[in-house]
């Protein structure tokens, strides 16, 4: 009953402003608006609506132009650091292997050594009698 008493009131509303101008009622509205309006204004100024077409275009264009500036930026910054970091990667390889020939040296001369061990052993002692002076002078 609500149903039919509201489709009754939208009837009588439209048959008195829409009668006059001669139009149907809308049964659904699209997207875009009636159709009938659509073309009513299309009769009334197509120009204006051209106008305001190529306007919303320019408009689309420049949003385009700037997503793909900004895409463009994005996928360059990930290169650049792609770029970066294969050349950190090379560096620290290079450490790496610096760091492992040090080490080889060191246990040459300190570890397989004699006297480079006793020589170690004679340094450490010094580090622990200066550290041991220095904590009983404070």
């Amino acid at each position: 009953r609500r149903r039919r008493a509201r489709h009754s009131s939208e009837m009588s509303s439209w048959n008195q402003s829409d009668a006059v101008r001669g139009r149907q009622p809308a049964r659904s509205s699209s997207l875009f608006g009636d159709a009938n309006s659509v073309e009513m204004q299309m009769r009334a100024d197509p120009d204006q609506l051209e106008r305001e077409n190529d306007a919303a275009i320019g408009h689309m264009s420049d949003r385009v132009a700037m997503l793909r500036s900004i895409t463009d930026n994005i996928h360059n910054e990930a290169e650049s650091h792609k770029k970066l970091l294969d050349n950190m990667g090379d560096s620290m390889g290079g450490v790496g292997e610096t760091l492992g020939e040090t080490l080889k040296h060191f246990n040459a001369v300190f570890v397989n050594n004699k006297s480079g061990r006793q020589f170690c052993y004679a340094v450490w002692g010094m580090v622990g009698v200066i550290w041991c002076l220095h904590y009983l002078s404070s």
